[in-house]
């Protein structure tokens, strides 16, 4: 555990990127979006081409599609694997099972606790000094 001086640095510092990365928020916001503009531009292209596209000052380059594998015969899967391994494995979003079950079967087969992540938000206590330019 850090020294109380050594805390009170870190979450100084902590607090002042926070700070910083919001005031970007816009930017990335704008970044992003032109992302999806120029992914769009190359929509109905061949999957596996890649792509450079000239600007004045910037190139990008636009890489071919990603491989994404998906199982398409689940039944064979689960043959193959037998009923034991498969429901090992299996994995089932817990939003098809709110939207197929009703809310009183969910007690005899879900549990919900408080065991996930902390957020962690930075409050500035005094404005934040001008800085030098």
């Amino acid at each position: 555990m850090p020294t109380p001086a050594k805390r009170v640095a870190i979450i100084d510092e902590f607090g002042e990127l926070e700070r910083r990365l919001k005031v970007q928020k816009p930017e990335r916001d704008r970044h992003k979006a032109l992302e999806a503009e120029i992914v769009a531009w190359y929509r109905d292209e061949p999957a596996e081409e890649s792509f450079v596209a000239e600007g004045t000052l910037y190139s990008v380059r636009i890489s071919a599609r990603a491989k994404k594998r998906t199982i398409f015969n689940l039944d064979k899967v689960f043959r193959l694997l037998g009923k034991i391994k498969f429901l090992s494995l299996a994995s089932i979003p817990l939003s098809a099972v709110d939207r197929e079950l009703p809310d009183a079967d969910h007690s005899t087969f879900l549990k919900e606790e408080r065991s996930g992540s902390r957020s962690v938000e930075a409050v500035a206590i005094v404005p934040a000094l001008k800085r030098a330019a």
